[in-house]
């Protein structure tokens, strides 16, 4: 195991760095903080607040500024650690001051974006004409940095208590998630969701290495320290950073979730048949949810992913649940 001791930060130590990265720009473009080796090697894409209210990678710019200082540690290549979505932060800074009560916890959910989520773009985003949404003007905004990419880290939170999970984007490589904290593998859930996430903009096509992290639940500090881990283990796989995994870490047994189908509903008068659990055993032909006279049922055995901790949903606009094929154990 690693001999480097993580340390993250409280809460009340991101707006700092919120502050910083927002007035960091690269080539006029704010929310950049780009960091060069002066070596040749890997272009690595850090990005943050693809949702307002997912602090943990607001945790990770802190630990890369005050605790482990990467413009002095890194070896080879650059990184570029950009903040996507900087109006959904602001908002969801803004809740934190606010009283405890009901009003802030709401006023903290609609922090996740502006006008339209980030992780649903329309396919065409970088060459929409017109289009005044937020999200998507940063995206375009963003598109030129976005593509540089080479390799790159979406970091992402929950609001319900989920186990920290690495979602695949394209081929699982095993070498490239050596040592992540992390025991849950999502596969295949870009080519089912509907849109696509940022990450999907990133780099080019076929080449680029992209990764998203669930690092947990969105203000918990176990969510900041996965969040933490999973990079520092990326810059060493990427031997980007001098310092090594001891020689004789086991391989670890991981479990990969292959998603393959989704739940969703077409009038709000729909509703789950259950709460379902994360990583949940369905079975082929089980009612998932009812509505209408009609039963959404399951068209597979597998899990239950991503659903609410409640049998209606806030909004009918994205999947109510993420359906994956059984789990298979793999090791890395």
């Amino acid at each position: 195991m690693s001999e480097i001791r993580l340390t993250v930060p409280i809460l009340s130590q991101l707006e700092p760095e919120f502050d910083f990265i927002k007035n960091s720009r690269y080539k006029g473009i704010e929310g950049i903080w780009f960091v060069d080796s002066g070596m040749p090697g890997p272009i690595l894409g850090i990005t943050i607040q693809t949702h307002g209210n997912e602090p943990s990678g607001l945790a990770v710019l802190w630990h890369f500024r005050h605790q482990y200082d990467i413009a002095k540690n890194l070896q080879r290549g650059s990184i570029f650690f950009i903040i996507n979505n900087i109006k959904a932060t602001e908002v969801y800074l803004s809740a934190l001051k606010m009283d405890e009560g009901e009003n802030k916890e709401t006023a903290k959910r609609k922090a996740r974006f502006v006008d339209c989520n980030m992780n649903r773009l329309p396919e065409e985003t970088l060459a929409l004409t017109g289009d005044n949404r937020y999200e998507v003007r940063r995206a375009q905004e963003l598109g030129p940095v976005w593509q540089k990419l080479e390799v790159a880290i979406d970091i992402h939170s929950a609001l319900q208590k989920f186990p920290p999970t690495l979602v695949v984007c394209g081929e699982l490589q095993s070498t490239l998630i050596k040592n992540f904290p992390i025991k849950y593998i999502l596969t295949n859930i870009a080519n089912v969701q509907l849109g696509k996430g940022a990450i999907q903009f990133y780099g080019e096509p076929g080449k680029i290495k992209g990764l998203g992290i669930e690092a947990g639940s969105h203000e918990d500090s176990s969510s900041f320290e996965c969040a933490v881990g999973c990079v520092m283990a990326l810059l060493r796989n990427l031997e980007m950073i001098a310092e090594k995994e001891s020689a004789d870490a086991p391989p670890r047994t991981c479990e990969e979730y292959f998603i393959d189908g989704s739940v969703l509903f077409p009038y709000p008068s729909f509703e789950l048949a259950k709460v379902f659990e994360s990583f949940e055993r369905i079975s082929e032909g089980q009612i998932l949810a009812k509505g209408n006279g009609t039963n959404i049922t399951a068209g597979f055995d597998g899990h239950a992913l991503f659903g609410p901790k409640k049998l209606k949903p806030d909004s009918i606009a994205e999947e109510v649940l993420f359906l994956s094929r059984p789990m298979r154990e793999i090791v890395i």
